[in-house]
C-alpha cells in the first residue's frame, strides 16, 4: 500500500543496513573517505567509535563495497569469541584452507602464508570488526599481535574497528598492554621499591579524571572555577566533569547546566558517595537497579568511575523527563518522590543551582553563597547519616529513594 502510494520500488526503511540507502552526509562522508585513505596507505590499526544506531554498521558495508575488486576485504559482524575462534573467522573469511590437525600455531602460518601472497601480489587486506565493543579482552591482545604481522615495506594485514563508546574503554585497560612492557615496568617496580620503598606509575595520569579549565571554551571553564569555589573542589577534576556534562547533555538534548546542578545536590562532587539505601556516585543512581546499563562499561564497579556514573546517570535522568513529560517531573522521579505529595525540597533545589548555573555559563557574576527565600514548607527529609540543616529549608536535599 506504501509503495504504491508514494511511487517507491521498495521500503526505504528497514532495521538491516542497507548500503543503497546510504546518504553520504558530511559526518558520514569524511569518515568513509579516512578510512579509504587511512586503508589505501597502509595504516595498520583503524577505529571508529559512535554511539549506538548512529550508522557505523552502513558505513562499514559501504566501505567494503567501495572496496570491491581494490583490495582483499573480511568482514566479521560479531567478534565475542575467543583468539583462537576469531584466527579461525579470520581464516575462513579470507578462504584459507585448513590442513588437519588444526592448532592455533598452524593457523597462524596459514594466516601469514595467504597475506604474504597477497602482497607479493600488490594486493592490501583490510578486516573489519564490527561491534568491536564486545571484543573479550584476551581476543584485543590477539588482534594487536596479528596487525604486526609486516614485510620490511609495509603491513600485511590493516584491522578496523567499528565499536562503541565503551570500546575506548577497552582498549585503555591496562590489560592489553604489550608483554614487553608490562615486564620492563615490572622490573622497575621492583627497582624502585628497593631503592625508596615507593612504587612510581608513569600511567597515573592516564587514569585521572581531570582537564586544566584554561584550555576549555569560556562558558564551560567559567562552569568549572564557579563550581569549584563553591563545593571545595580542585578545578581540575571539575573541569573532566564539565566537559563530560556538555558532551553527555549534547548526546541527550538535555542542558549540561542541569546535568551539573543534580550532581551538586545530589553528592556534591564526590565520585565515591554512598546513600544508605545504596545510591552511589556522582548521579547519586542505584547500581543494583541499574545494573544492565553499567554492563557497557565493565561491570557495577563503574559506578565509581565518574565519567561512566555521569552517563548512567544522564541516561536515568533522560528517561525519567520523558516519562514525567517535564523537567520538575523528571527530578521528582529521579529522587524516587514520584507518587509522594512533597520531594523534600529536592526540585526546588537542584533547579535554583541550575538557575545559577546557567547564570554562570552566559557570563554574569553569580555571588557564591546566594541568599535564597524560606519557604513554609515542613521541614524536609534528609538523606539517612545526615543532620538536617537549619537553613535554607527550600534548599535541603531530599534522598528518599532514587530511580
Amino acid at each position: 500500500m506504501y509503495l504504491g502510494h508514494f511511487s517507491l520500488r521498495e521500503a526505504p526503511f528497514s532495521i538491516t543496513p542497507d548500503t543503497d540507502f546510504f546518504y553520504p552526509h558530511e559526518g558520514a562522508q569524511a569518515s568513509l573517505n579516512m578510512l579509504l585513505v587511512a586503508l589505501r596507505s597502509g595504516e595498520g590499526f583503524l577505529k571508529v567509535v559512535g554511539e549506538l544506531g548512529c550508522g557505523k554498521t552502513v558505513l562499514c558495508r559501504q566501505l567494503l563495497k567501495t572496496l570491491q575488486g581494490e583490495c582483499v576485504t573480511a568482514y566479521i559482524p560479531n567478534p565475542d569469541m575467543g583468539p583462537d575462534d576469531l584466527l579461525m573467522a579470520l581464516a575462513l573469511e579470507l578462504n584459507i584452507q585448513l590442513v588437519a590437525p588444526i592448532s592455533r600455531h598452524s593457523v597462524l602460518n596459514a594466516l601469514r602464508d595467504c597475506l604474504l601472497a597477497h602482497a607479493a601480489q600488490g594486493r592490501n587486506v583490510g578486516v573489519c570488526i564490527d561491534e568491536a565493543q564486545a571484543i573479550p579482552l584476551r581476543t584485543v591482545e590477539s588482534l594487536r599481535l596479528l596487525s604486526n604481522l609486516e614485510t620490511e615495506k609495509r603491513k600485511l594485514l590493516q584491522l578496523v574497528l567499528l565499536g562503541q563508546p565503551e570500546l575506548d574503554a577497552k582498549l585503555a585497560r591496562p590489560e592489553i598492554r604489550q608483554a614487553t612492557e608490562t615486564q620492563l615496568m615490572s622490573w622497575l617496580q621492583t627497582r624502585q621499591i628497593s631503592d625508596s620503598a615507593m612504587v612510581e606509575d608513569a600511567n597515573a595520569v592516564d587514569r585521572t579524571t581531570a582537564t586544566n579549565p584554561h584550555d576549555l571554551p569560556k562558558p564551560q571553564a567559567a562552569a568549572a572555577y564557579w563550581l569549584s569555589k563553591k563545593y571545595s573542589i580542585a578545578p581540575e577534576p571539575l573541569g573532566a566533569l564539565v566537559v563530560a556534562a556538555f558532551d553527555a547533555g549534547a548526546r541527550a538534548k538535555l542542558d549540561p547546566t542541569l546535568i551539573l546542578a543534580v550532581m551538586a545536590i545530589e553528592s556534591g562532587f564526590n565520585p565515591f558517595a554512598q546513600s544508605a539505601v545504596g545510591a552511589q556516585g556522582l548521579m547519586q543512581v542505584m547500581t543494583k537497579v541499574h545494573s544492565d546499563k553499567y554492563e557497557g562499561f565493565g561491570g557495577q564497579l563503574a559506578a565509581f568511575d565518574p565519567v561512566s556514573n555521569l552517563r548512567v546517570g544522564v541516561k536515568v535522568l533522560k528517561e525519567c523527563i520523558t516519562r514525567a513529560g517535564s523537567i520538575e517531573g523528571g527530578l521528582k522521579s529521579y529522587v524516587g518522590a514520584t507518587n509522594l505529595d512533597d520531594d523534600g525540597g529536592y526540585t526546588a533545589k537542584v533547579l535554583a543551582e541550575h538557575n545559577r548555573l546557567q547564570q554562570v555559563v552566559s557570563g554574569r557574576n553569580v555571588p557564591i553563597n546566594t541568599p535564597t527565600v524560606a519557604n513554609t514548607q515542613p521541614v524536609p527529609l534528609v538523606k539517612p547519616g545526615k543532620a538536617p540543616e537549619p537553613a535554607p529549608q527550600q534548599e535541603q536535599l531530599a534522598s528518599l529513594s532514587h530511580s
